[in-house]
């Protein structure tokens, strides 16, 4: 019996120092910002969860609360947008809806999405009940923002539990990230879900209005039967994007302004950008605090672009990521014929020779 007390706590005390060092390394890589030392600390931290047989409980929230506002910072703009809310907001709506969850067992109504791109951040700290969906989850492959096809998309959202009736919030990081959150939103509303919301500044925001967090494995998920529905008048193709440039539809172009003027940091064929495009990088649409602009601002930085109100314009970027964040503020602003087009660049410049359809490079 002492033994095995022994025991028990050596491998207590080596998981507990295994965790605090993997924490550390973790923090400590993550400035660096290199995918493969991450990918080092997952491991570690999966070896910790491994030796102290973690296994974290989360309850999956079952009500859907309609979008109670809060009358904090820009209550006045939150009150405008209709798929933006604040992180003060998501976390009143996740706390009464485990309120109401307490003892019921039919499926949840409320779904929390962690869309941040690094496994290891999801793992290691996340909003409690938070599924992880990373955007290259639903790409034909890594270096491809193109969507998989709509059964194996179905098979996808269905093994995450989602379903129309639920209310789903999304969250990414609005300081390092590249607008993943909007990314899962516009696929969620591009499938025909019409209940999405992204949360205002992200996780730091969620972490700073206290929302509750878990760590280790993920929570265990009910699937679903949702039957998508498509709005293909949400999404732009490759070869819906050259007949749109072809008749002088407007697009936005989401990249840096080196990526616009031709450079091609991101493996691309060849660089330039789309005749008929005006470049809009995406995080000028954030304050220096990392809100979103009010949707009046919002509206006359669109109608300075030259974007029409009920008239067809598509966003682009390398992969359709950032330009989804754009998507997500043309109809903040009211421009409700904006479209994503998810293949973007990338998919653009695999389909096109640089002389076979018009195209600029400024270089």
């Amino acid at each position: 019996m002492r033994q095995s007390m022994a025991l028990s706590a050596e491998r207590s005390l080596f998981t507990t120092l295994l965790c605090v060092i993997t924490r550390s390394v973790f923090s400590s890589l993550g400035s660096l910002g290199s995918p493969q030392l991450s990918w080092l600390s997952s491991a570690l931290f999966t070896l910790a969860l491994t030796m102290s047989n973690v296994h974290q409980v989360e309850g999956r929230s079952v009500s859907s609360p309609t979008v109670e506002r809060s009358s904090g910072h820009q209550s006045a703009d939150h009150r405008a947008f209709k798929r933006v809310i604040s992180a003060a907001q998501a976390v009143a709506i996740i706390n009464k809806a485990e309120r109401r969850s307490v003892g019921q067992t039919h499926r949840p109504q409320l779904s929390l999405l962690d869309a941040r791109d690094l496994s290891p951040k999801y793992y290691w700290s996340r909003a409690r009940g938070a599924l992880h969906t990373p955007w290259r989850d639903f790409t034909v492959e890594s270096r491809s923002g193109v969507l998989i096809p709509q059964g194996a998309l179905q098979k996808r959202v269905r093994a995450l539990g989602l379903s129309p009736e639920q209310q789903i919030i999304i969250y990414g990081e609005w300081e390092r990230g590249w607008g993943e959150e909007a990314r899962m939103l516009w696929l969620l509303e591009y499938l025909g879900h019409k209940n999405v919301y992204v949360v205002e500044g992200g996780w730091a925001a969620l972490k700073s209005a206290q929302v509750q967090t878990s760590w280790g494995r993920t929570p265990t998920i009910v699937p679903s039967s949702w039957e998508v529905q498509p709005r293909p008048e949400l999404r732009v193709d490759t070869e819906k994007a050259a007949r749109l440039v072809s008749t002088g539809h407007l697009s936005i172009d989401a990249r840096s302004r080196r990526e616009f003027e031709g450079e091609t940091p991101y493996g691309s064929s060849y660089g330039g950008h789309l005749k008929e495009s005006v470049h809009l990088p995406w995080r000028s649409l954030l304050t220096a605090d990392h809100h979103l602009r009010s949707s009046q601002e919002l509206k006359a930085i669109f109608l300075r672009l030259g974007v029409l109100e009920n008239q067809p314009v598509f966003t682009y970027c390398t992969g359709g990521v950032r330009s989804a964040f754009i998507y997500l503020a043309l109809h903040e602003a009211g421009f409700d014929e904006a479209m994503n087009y998810d293949g973007s660049w990338w998919d653009w410049t695999l389909n096109y020779t640089a002389d076979a359809h018009p195209l600029i490079d400024s270089r």
